[in-house]
This record gives structure tokens, sequence and C-alpha cells, in this order.
């Protein structure tokens, strides 16, 4: 998968992958995934949204560490077919796989997909 890793001289790391291009929504695939290791981390994801007709639509989304949800969100689309949304999603995670899951009520499409992963101290509830 496309991306990078940097380490800064202050001990944090942060992890980021991109997908530029767009990929189909339907029963929640992964539209964006990264593997940043054992670790606490904060976890930022955007994607953006598009409709595939001129007819109402919901897209909803998780961020999701394994099977745990530690973001979750649902924007509705402008009825057209158009990228009309652009939804971010930020949860704490331990590491390990990270992912991003839509599921939209009609067809719909997800691109410039962007995961950012900064590694963190201790996290507190």
């Amino acid at each position: 998968m496309p991306g990078y890793r940097h380490t800064g001289l202050d001990r944090s790391q942060w992890i980021r992958c991109c997908r530029k291009f767009a990929v189909r929504i339907s029963v929640a695939p992964a539209v964006a995934q990264l593997s940043p290791g054992n670790g606490n981390y904060i976890v930022t994801a955007t994607v953006e949204l598009g409709n595939n007709a001129a007819s109402a639509n919901s897209v909803s989304c998780k961020l999701l560490q394994g099977f745990q949800i530690i973001g979750a969100g649902t924007e509705d689309l402008t009825p057209l077919a158009t990228y009309s949304r652009t939804m971010t999603l930020t949860g704490a995670a331990t590491g390990g796989a990270l992912k991003v899951a839509c599921q939209a009520t009609n067809p719909a499409q997800a691109r410039n997909r962007v995961m950012t992963a900064v590694q963190v101290g201790t996290l507190h509830a």
C-alpha cells in the first residue's frame, strides 16, 4: 500500500497511507487500512464520498481496530452523481490492523482516502 513512515527526534511517530483512486462502497468493505505496529496511537481517517446517481443516499463509515469500533460517522450525500461530502473519523488505538469500512444505502464511491496514526504516550480515558 502506498504510504510512508517517519520517526522524529522527539520519539513521536506518525504513519500515513493515502489512496486517491475511487472504490465502490457496497457492504462494509475496507476503503482504507493501516498497520502501525504496537504502541498507542491517535488515528485520523478522512474519506471523500460520492453518490452514483440522482437519488437520496446515506453512507456510514467506521474506524476499526480489528473488529472494535474506535470512531464512526454518517453522511447524507447530495442526490447527484458527484462527490459531495468529506468524512473525518478520529479514535485512539493500540496498534495492529486499523481500517475504515463504509456502507451505503445505495451505490456510492469513496476516494482521496487518508489515514494517519500518530504515536503518543499513555492513553487516558
